[in-house]
Parts: structure tokens; sequence; C-alpha cells
């Protein structure tokens, strides 16, 4: 396989199937706040991410790739199931 049909979401589900200690999801929403672009979403994360993801508001490099994912909570609940019957 190619690295460019290796998708980040692939990569992501590996390091947590292997209980990754360097992935950190957070469910904790903090804010919401409408912007022209759209709404700006805040999350609780620990300390050291955050000081991370300020040093890249600056604009430059740090350790961690900050992504957002919106999942549609009857989809999930659905696929949970699919999981749950295949068991």
């Amino acid at each position: 396989m190619s690295e460019k049909n290796i998708s980040q979401l692939s990569v992501m589900d590996k390091m947590v199937k292997d209980d990754n200690k360097e992935i950190c999801v957070s469910t904790t929403l903090v804010n919401a706040v409408p912007v022209i672009q759209g709404v700006v979403v805040s999350f609780g994360l620990g300390d050291e991410i955050g000081r991370d993801a300020q040093i890249q508001i600056l604009g430059l490099p740090g350790e961690y790739m900050f992504m957002c994912f919106a999942v549609k909570r009857s989809e999930f609940e659905q696929t949970k199931a699919a999981l749950l019957a295949e068991l």
C-alpha cells in the first residue's frame, strides 16, 4: 500500500488500537462562538497540548496535529450497534 492510500483516520485508528498515549480525544466542549467564517468551537485539553496549540496559532510548528471531528450522534449509535452485532 502506498503512503497516499493511508488516510489520517487509518493512522489514528491504529494509534488508538495500540493504546498509544500520544493521541488525545476531548469531548469537553467549552465554547462555540459565531464568526464570519462559521463557528469557532473550543474543547478542553491538557496544559501541554494547549501550550502547543498556542505556539501553532503564532505560526510556529508544534508537536501535535489539531483536528476537529463532528460526528452525528445517530450515525455513531447505528455504527456502534452494527459493530456490537458482529461480536
